[in-house]
């Protein structure tokens, strides 16, 4: 086996001896998704991304599959990273219509207790330990609160945000 800075290098005989010896990676999404994976989702905006993404974190975190897609992996705790909505425009998309004169949400839709949702409390300030505000404090941030909630998934919505700006939108739209 050779290193090379980020990269190991062997014989493909051998990456895939070693793959044979291990067990098959449960399903979380059909085969879009298997568990130890990473997924990314994207599209032009306003696609439903957002919606697909808590559809999925759903079904990952009660273990019900969404049809037509196989799921073989039991519930997982499922942390959710919403950067671009608030609790009450989260909520507003998993209720009922309000009828006239309805100052509360009607039938809220009762998700998993594996679902866990994280919200940006942005306080405006950057801890002086971090040098920019995205590219450290934020994906610092990210880690901690994904060790601290014992998560075996974590959904990103958005990464756009967490990159800055236009770069996410870059590397993928060179």
């Amino acid at each position: 086996m050779t290193n090379q800075d980020l990269f190991t290098i062997k014989p493909l005989n051998q990456w895939i001896e070693e793959a044979a010896s291990r067990t098959d990676p449960r399903s979380l999404f059909g085969d879009f998704w298997l568990k130890g994976e990473l997924y990314i989702l994207f599209s032009d905006a306003g696609k439903g991304k957002s919606l697909l993404a808590a559809q999925i974190a759903e079904s990952i975190a009660s273990g019900i599959p969404v049809e037509p897609l196989a799921m073989s992996a039991q519930p997982q705790k499922v942390l959710y990273f919403d950067l671009e909505l608030s609790s009450q425009q989260f909520a507003m998309r998993y209720a009922a219509d309000p009828g006239p004169g309805d100052e509360f949400l009607k039938n809220p839709y009762r998700f998993s207790k594996n679902f866990c949702r994280a919200e940006l409390a942005a306080s405006g300030t950057l801890p002086e330990e971090y040098k920019t505000y995205e590219a450290e404090y934020v994906l610092a941030s990210i880690e901690k609160a994904i060790r601290a909630s014992g998560a075996k998934v974590v959904i990103i919505d958005s990464i756009a945000w967490v990159q800055g700006s236009n770069a996410a939108a870059a590397i993928l739209y060179p």
